[in-house]
């Protein structure tokens, strides 16, 4: 099952959750490739915040993602992320 497939049922659990629950205060996350995942809905404007833990490929991922992504906590490994730490806190990315 490829990343649009997954994207698809990640936006249909969320347009699911908000008919059920009435409201669209709906935020994710994510573990590995569940935190990639996890910011490209909350770059779509799917969901209102985003948690991201050890999430994959976010070197490529984190600097596509459009200026009205929801709010998300990014927890990277500090040694396997430490080279990229500083070019994301540049880009106002990571705090």
């Amino acid at each position: 099952m490829g990343e649009d497939h997954v994207l698809a049922d990640l936006e249909l659990a969320c347009q699911t959750l908000k008919v059920q629950l009435g409201h669209d205060q709906i935020a994710a996350v994510g573990y590995c490739m569940g935190g990639r995942l996890v910011l490209t809905v909350a770059g779509q404007a799917k969901v209102k915040a985003g948690g991201s833990y050890y999430g994959v490929g976010l070197e490529q991922l984190l600097p596509t993602l459009p200026e009205l992504t929801a709010p998300s906590l990014v927890y990277m490994a500090e040694r396997l992320m430490m080279q990229k730490r500083l070019k994301y806190r540049e880009a106002g990315l990571v705090v």
